[in-house]
């Protein structure tokens, strides 16, 4: 399972850091727009994504129609990408796009569930697992690219890195910390192979990571220094591995809901 998961870590970065590589160069810009390149990286993702959430509902009463993920996801993502206008050479997010998505999901599940009535049970289950999941998909997709969009140079892109390398490297300092010292289980129902030591190991390497990245990383590729303290840098760290830890149990709480061992089957080992 460790090879794996190293292996596929790395077959992940390359192409997430050849995308965000040419998302940093001004010559590849697309459209005139930064973030061009994340976004279709981003839409890519959002399907196999969807695909996966299907695959977990096969088989139940509650299965929604695969239509409504997709469009769901894929809908919210769009109208988060749209800009309501220009500042700075920065998009902006337009509620009102991101508004005009959901309404359109929604009313598509219930003339959907409507049609096939009384053919297929539990119609208005289906329609909110249906939603559910395009927005589990879509908003963390969504605000990735908000980040990136925050700055119009290469600072937006070395954003977003920050927060693929401090959880990774958190993620990874949990597994080892927690099989070498972890006794207590963090949420044996829903994870039993966290720790507490992996919570606090993960936690520490975050705040590591995040100091590194800031003081070494960054300075090296922008050739300009970080903004901010030390301090400040481990604060950050330590907040994105809180979250990372939170959003991988919320994820086991899907899992054991639908009874799957993996939330999918296109990366083994992750």
């Amino acid at each position: 399972m460790l090879a794996w998961r190293l292996l596929m870590s790395v077959v992940i970065l390359v192409p997430v850091l050849l995308v965000l590589w040419l998302d940093a160069q001004p010559e590849y810009v697309v459209a005139g727009q930064p973030g061009g390149w994340m976004m279709g990286l981003g839409a890519v993702v959002c399907i196999l994504a969807a695909r996966d959430w299907l695959t977990m509902m096969q088989g139940r009463d509650e299965a929604p129609n695969g239509a409504l993920v997709y469009l769901t996801g894929l809908s919210v993502y769009a109208a988060g990408i749209v800009p309501s206008r220009l500042a700075n050479g920065a998009p902006r997010p337009s509620f009102d796009w991101t508004l005009g998505a959901l309404v359109l999901a929604l009313a598509t599940g219930f003339v959907t569930e409507i049609c096939w009535y009384p053919s297929r049970t539990r119609p208005t289950l289906r329609i909110a697992v249906g939603l559910l999941g395009g927005l589990f998909v879509a908003v963390p997709l969504t605000a990735l690219l908000h980040l990136r969009c925050q700055f119009a140079d290469a600072w937006g892109v070395m954003a977003v890195v920050s927060v693929v390398a401090v959880v990774k490297c958190s993620d990874t300092g949990a597994y080892f910390v927690g099989r070498a010292l972890g006794r207590r289980k963090l949420a044996p129902h829903l994870s039993p192979g966290k720790t507490v030591a992996g919570a606090w190991g993960g936690i520490l390497a975050g705040c590591l990571a995040s100091v590194l990245y800031f003081a070494v990383v960054v300075p090296w590729v922008m050739q300009a220094a970080s903004r901010g303290h030390w301090w400040q840098w481990a604060g950050y760290g330590a907040v994105l591995a809180v979250f990372g830890i939170a959003g991988d149990l919320a994820e086991s709480l899907v899992k054991r809901e639908f009874g799957c061992k993996d939330s999918g089957k296109w990366l083994p080992g992750l």
